[in-house]
């Protein structure tokens, strides 16, 4: 190559990363670089200036480059321009394609600068060798060979054949060698003695076919360059890889075809790379079939544990739910309802922290923000651990800062559960001392801390505490699941956030986070005290509602006709899909309450058919499900179902929506007046069993009100109503109840 005049290079290609590393690279190696990003202002280059040789792209958005190189080849002034295509396309066909269009090499993407340099520099070289001897052909007609050996050009391409580090071999027309360059000892280790005169099939490996061969020999003897992969053979036995330019060399004045010149480039550890990339991809696709099917096997263990679990369950609290409508009951059979219902509650809790678990780790839970009233938020959880730190006999503190917004919007449920974990755990780990909850503004966010002077935590295990199902602690402490705080702080993060803990071991723990509460300017009511209970319902024409309950479990399917009987409504039952279509044929009820998961034909087979029919177009469908994924209830309300509720049914919010649903009118049972036939004991007496209501001392106002019976018989009425709010811990109703008695 002419070190004392610069190369010149026009770069074509449509991405300007590209153009840049090759443009900075080209002029470092001393290249004067031209650079077009289309085809067409490509070709408009060749007007004003004619690079030495090109570097073209061949997917481009107006032409490509197979097409720029056809017209290279047609235009007289730039078919003898040495093409080089870089694509991405690496298809043997593409790179035929390229090579029959006149392309001199073919190099695939992504592309090494290294090897982009070496190819130029290779084929520069044959270009100036081939353009010398055409000029040297003009002159001198005969004794190429000779005129080569005495001419500055000729040395200069044998300093560049000698010195090239690619294999160099040039043979007759029927494969027999006649020079080889050093590479091609270094590489084949076979001397230049052993391979003149040998055919070069000397380096076959014999693991190409006979037809890969054929087709080679069939190129070239056409007068075609050809381009390709070779695995060869050395002389010691081993293998190795070659990306082979095999071109004919022909007389000048009558184009016959005297000889083949191959340039051979070592690509055995490129090869080897490839090889190994293709194992690490089989591997990692193989590790990601395993972890799909994986989570496949764990979604399908999470839906039927929801489903087995959330089943009794939906027995043990629906009849809960029933049995505390019964006005009959005595308190102390209430009080055992209501341990039933807040055991089975808890067990729900638990079952359900699993399953949000699940949800977060797969990316499947989402946050349902709404708005809400943040004061009597607020309220409720303090009344609530306020009430159960008096019952561990420590102090419950609260701060709230000025300048709380009203109202706010954001996912209640799940503050609610990040603050009842956090002030759970304080109180749980607070033997003596004071549990504080402080919230305040902050800027545009709300500050939460809980802070306690319980037993605190080692240094070792603050990162553990929010691994999954790792406790810490004394083990007289340890209880529940170890997954609150793991999906507090997963939840605090969702709701733009971060939850962090200081703690000393002994001295206690404070645990606090900032989050984003956007106030709300909507009018949020205020939380009303409960409706009285609903004894059953009125229709404008005094209609009978019929109601098909469908569920393949017995117990199921009780709960929800021992419920809604006593209400008016005329309740039939199905065990499967199939004996409901049939049921509903005959008695064409008004509201079908269907369970999903069924045996012979399941609640979605069943919805679907029921759509189908004309008759049930209008019909009041209400899907329930165990499951746990909101797919499910996707799913439902897309084949038609009016509403989806969750196992264990919640019976008030089944008569909500059932009156959303349905033309009627609840009938509501009749409170008798608040002071019928309750004589209150003196104002001082009542204050005092306010106050201790209003610290929420419950065992205090039950101790008290239980005393005034032993010198005032005649307030046996007041004193049941006191004890009965106080034991269910209804502390706003209490405080309510008392307050009209206060003057």
């Amino acid at each position: 190559m002419n070190n004392e005049q610069k190369n010149s290079v026009l770069i074509i290609d449509d991405t300007l990363n590209n153009l840049k590393v090759l443009f900075n690279y080209l002029e470092k190696a001393n290249f004067k670089v031209l650079i077009a990003e289309k085809g067409e202002s490509g070709l408009k280059r060749l007007k004003y200036l004619k690079p030495d040789i090109i570097l073209l792209d061949v997917i481009m958005p107006d032409m490509d480059g197979f097409e720029v190189c056809r017209r290279l080849k047609a235009n007289e002034e730039s078919k003898d321009i040495p093409v080089i295509f870089m694509s991405a396309l690496n298809e043997t066909v593409d790179k035929i394609k390229g090579f029959e269009l006149g392309a001199v090499d073919y190099i695939t993407k992504p592309v090494q600068v290294e090897e982009v340099l070496a190819r130029i520099n290779t084929h520069l070289t044959l270009r100036h060798l081939q353009m010398s001897l055409l000029q040297k052909n003009k002159q001198l007609k005969q004794e190429i060979v000779k005129c080569l050996i005495v001419t500055d050009e000729y040395r200069k391409f044998s300093r560049a054949v000698e010195q090239s580090g690619n294999i160099i071999v040039i043979t007759d027309t029927n494969g027999a060698i006649e020079f080889v360059n050093p590479a091609f000892s270094i590489k084949t280790g076979y001397s230049y003695a052993e391979a003149i005169g040998k055919n070069f099939r000397l380096l076959n490996s014999g693991k190409q076919s006979p037809e890969f061969y054929k087709k080679l020999w069939s190129s070239i003897t056409q007068g075609k360059v050809w381009q390709g992969e070779m695995l060869n053979k050395r002389k010691n036995g081993e293998l190795y890889w070659i990306f082979s330019t095999i071109s004919p060399i022909k007389e000048a004045s009558s184009g016959k075809i005297t000889h083949y010149v191959a340039i051979n480039e070592d690509i055995t550890e490129r090869k080897q790379a490839e090889t190994q990339l293709q194992q690490a991809k089989k591997l990692a696709e193989q590790a990601k079939l395993e972890a799909e099917t994986a989570n496949h096997a764990k979604s399908v263990f999470l839906a039927n544990m929801s489903h087995e679990l959330r089943t009794p369950l939906n027995g043990i609290l629906g009849y809960t739910q029933i049995l505390t409508r019964d006005s009959t009951l005595t308190d102390k059979q209430k009080e055992g309802i209501q341990i039933i219902h807040r055991s089975g509650e808890h067990l729900l809790m638990l079952i359900n922290d699993i399953l949000d678990l699940s949800k977060i780790e797969a990316n499947k839970l989402e946050l349902s923000p709404k708005d809400f009233r943040l004061p009597e938020f607020l309220k409720d959880i303090v009344d609530l651990f306020r009430m159960r730190a008096k019952q561990k006999d420590i102090e419950f503190v609260y701060e709230q800062g000025a300048q709380l917004p009203a109202a706010v919007h954001a996912d209640e449920k799940r503050l609610r559960q990040v603050l009842l974990n956090l002030l759970s755990n304080a109180i749980k780990f607070t033997p003596q001392g004071r549990v504080s909850f402080k919230v305040s503004p902050i800027s545009s966010q709300i500050y939460f801390s809980v802070k306690d002077s319980g037993e605190g935590i080692a240094d070792k295990n603050l990162e553990t505490i929010f691994l999954p199902f790792r406790q810490v602690g004394e083990q007289s402490y340890q209880e529940g699941t170890g997954l609150g705080l793991p999906i507090s702080k997963r939840l605090v993060n969702m709701m733009g956030g971060e939850l962090q803990v200081e703690s000393v071991l002994g001295c206690g723990s404070s645990f606090w986070f900032k989050i984003p509460l956007p106030e709300s300017k909507a009018i949020v009511p205020q939380n009303l005290p409960p409706p009285p209970t609903i004894i059953g319902f009125k229709t404008t024409a005094n209609q009978v509602f019929r109601i098909l309950v469908v569920d393949d479990k017995w117990e199921n399917r009780v709960v929800l006709t021992n419920f809604l009987t006593p209400l008016g409504f005329e309740v039939l039952e199905a065990c499967n899909g199939q004996e409901a279509l049939t049921k509903a044929g005959q008695i064409h009820p008004d509201i079908i309450i269907m369970d999903i998961k069924m045996p012979v034909m399941d609640g979605l087979e069943c919805t679907r058919c029921l759509r189908q029919n004309a008759a049930f177009e209008k019909t009041v469908i209400i899907a329930l499900s165990a499951g746990v994924f909101e797919r499910q209830r996707q799913e439902c309300l897309d084949l038609g179902c009016n509403a989806f509720m969750d196992k264990p049914i919640n019976t008030d919010k089944l008569l909500q929506v059932l009156a959303e649903h349905c033309p009627i009118e609840w009938i509501y049972e009749k409170a008798a007046p608040q002071n019928d036939n309750i004589i209150p004991p003196s104002d001082e007496k009542t204050k005092a069993l306010f106050k201790l209501a209003k610290y929420g001392d419950v065992q205090a106002v039950i101790k008290k009100a239980e005393a005034l019976l032993d010198s005032e018989p005649h307030l046996q009425a007041f004193v049941r109503e006191v004890c009965q709010l106080a034991k269910g811990f209804k502390i706003t109703q209490l405080k309510n109840f008392l307050e009209q008695f206060t003057r």
